[in-house]
């Protein structure tokens, strides 16, 4: 448990441009002729527990998410990373994957800065999901008890649907090593991770403490209402 942990949602914002070079994908996804999704959507309950999406469809409250048809990669800057960063920050998108049906891949590390995903991107071309550990000095929202943060930006691949391109998933890389007061802080700080990749695939805060998604408890896995969330987003439609 991280007592007074309180963990937020950074929706990051970005002006999203469609470039004419995707015009033939987009016109085959936009009437369903897409690739096929790359994993099932996965089984759950419902309504065993609470959940809340990040970001909803205009006039709609399906959720915004990322395309289950398309692989979400992700890079991680590992300056000011705890040791042994791999595993934890794999185990735990593989995870959400999982509990998903998301497909996330690896790309590697990187040098870009989570300031960089201010600017905007194209849609057709966006950034891969940076992971990246930070200070409250370079990353003002990390200020206090903020331990992480996690969010994704949005375009629209048609009118009246939008769909999530990219994100950033940013640590406290002083309150985030935490081996000195809670020994084999793993758990601990794999939930961390956790409750940022819900942010980032498009799940809110929730008030159930049963919950990952609260934004302070003692769990260390995905409760009930954050496994039907998380399945509803990677049951979102490929285009």
């Amino acid at each position: 448990m991280l007592p007074g942990l309180l963990i937020t949602a950074l929706l990051l914002g970005g002006v999203v441009l469609l470039h004419p070079a995707d015009e033939v994908a987009r016109v085959r996804e936009l009437f369903g002729l897409g690739d096929d999704r790359l994993r099932e959507i996965p089984e759950y309950a419902v309504g065993e527990g609470s959940f809340a999406f990040a970001e909803t469809q205009p006039g709609s409250d399906d959720p915004v998410g990322y395309s289950p048809c398309r692989p979400i990669p992700y890079v991680v800057n590992p300056d000011g990373a705890p040791e042994e960063w791999e595993p934890l920050i794999h185990d735990a998108v593989e995870a959400t994957s999982r509990a998903s049906g998301l497909e996330f891949s690896y790309e590697g590390e990187t040098d870009a800065r989570p300031a960089s995903y201010d600017e905007g991107f194209l849609a057709n071309d966006p950034p891969p999901v940076l992971v990246a550990w930070a200070t409250p000095e370079e990353v003002p929202a990390l200020k206090g008890d903020v331990i992480g943060l996690g969010g994704s930006a949005a375009y629209e691949p048609r009118p009246g649907l939008r769909q999530y391109a990219t994100g950033v998933l940013t640590l406290d890389r002083d309150q985030f090593d935490v081996r000195d007061w809670i020994p084999g802080a793993r758990e601990p700080l794999e939930a961390v991770v956790l409750h940022e990749l819900g942010h980032l695939v498009g799940l809110g805060h929730v008030e159930d403490q049963g919950e990952l998604m609260h934004p302070a408890n003692s769990r260390t896995s995905y409760g009930p209402g954050d496994l039907e969330g998380l399945a509803r987003l990677g049951d979102t439609p490929c285009r």
